[in-house]
């Protein structure tokens, strides 16, 4: 199953974003957005893309706040492909 991010108070997307959505075994969701390694989880559909979105704008916030000479070769190109689809207001 899969669905798009959508804009969110905290950035405007430059793209749309697809995310992948699974049922858990025990009944939740999982939103899942491959490219830049950010998975969350909720007890229905619409509570995991809202707590991914939550997730890509922590993640983005967090590693734009590092010098990139600090970050490792997964965190950039982490923040690479989240600089490519989110612009953070």
């Amino acid at each position: 199953m899969k669905r798009t991010l959508t804009n969110h108070d905290w950035a405007q997307l430059c793209r749309p974003i697809e995310v992948q959505i699974a049922k858990t075994f025990n009944g939740g969701f999982v939103a899942r957005f491959p490219d830049a390694n950010c998975n969350a989880s909720g007890d229905s559909e619409e509570d995991a893309v809202e707590n991914l979105n939550d997730i890509v704008a922590a993640t983005m916030e967090l590693l734009s706040s590092q010098p990139e000479d600090h970050l490792g070769r997964a965190s950039k190109r982490q923040l690479a492909v989240l600089r490519e689809c989110v612009v953070a207001h």
